[in-house]
């Protein structure tokens, strides 16, 4: 699914006067987040929505999820159901869900950490909270999977309620919030010596979740 974002013809253009609403607006449109068609889709395009932004609405709903104020509990079902489109009582690790925490932890440890650093105009990202080149494809799996251990441990599913009240512990609910998600990503980085004096060098990170544009994007998700 997807839902349309600024179009020519839809939306009105955003003030840079408001800081808060364009920094939001970029996080939003940045390629990390936009739909991607499949080439059926593209040939069946019409002319009225052609080269228009188009969101996946899946992937702001868990950028959402990490951003934006709520209750472990609340989160935790939204997760759920982003996971699970189509409720059931029963969850299992498979593919879906493995898409959807890949795009927790990339959106909280790269996307976000990428927006900071640009809206500071430090584009080389020197003084990124997070050495983003070493958020490689290994280290998302190793965070994933301490993750889907601490829920699933031996089970291969699990009831419904008792998934999302041990996403809801303390033990696990990290995976609800941007700001932990990249503290558990530190910790894996820095268990590789060779991440340990790059994280260390930096300093003066522009900060990551500032409070307005997270006010600002619950807002236009509620």
């Amino acid at each position: 699914m997807q839902a349309p974002s600024r179009g020519k013809s839809t939306c009105k253009e955003v003030d840079d006067e408001d800081a808060d609403a364009s920094m939001m607006t970029r996080l939003i449109t940045d390629e990390m987040l936009l739909y991607k068609m499949d080439n059926r889709e593209a040939e069946n395009e019409s002319q009225c929505t052609f080269g228009q932004i188009k969101i996946d609405l899946y992937k702001l709903i868990t950028l959402g999820v990490v951003l934006c104020w709520g209750s472990h509990k609340l989160k935790a079902r939204v997760l759920y159901n982003v996971i699970q489109t189509h409720i059931q009582e029963f969850i299992v690790p498979n593919d879906r869900m493995d898409d959807v925490l890949r795009n927790i932890i990339v959106f909280s440890a790269v996307l976000n950490v990428k927006r900071a650093c640009r809206e500071a105009k430090e584009t080389d990202y020197a003084k990124a909270e997070i050495p983003i080149a070493l958020v490689d494809d290994e280290m998302v799996d190793e965070v994933k999977e301490e993750f889907l251990d601490a829920v699933f441990g031996t089970e291969s599913k699990l009831e419904r309620g008792l998934f999302l009240s041990k996403v809801e512990s303390e033990q696990c609910s990290w995976i609800l919030d941007a700001e932990l998600v990249r503290a558990k990503v530190k910790e894996h980085l820095k268990a590789r010596k060779k991440a340990v004096p790059l994280i260390d060098r930096m300093t003066g990170t522009p900060k990551t979740k500032p409070k307005s544009p997270q006010r600002q994007i619950a807002k236009s998700l509620s």
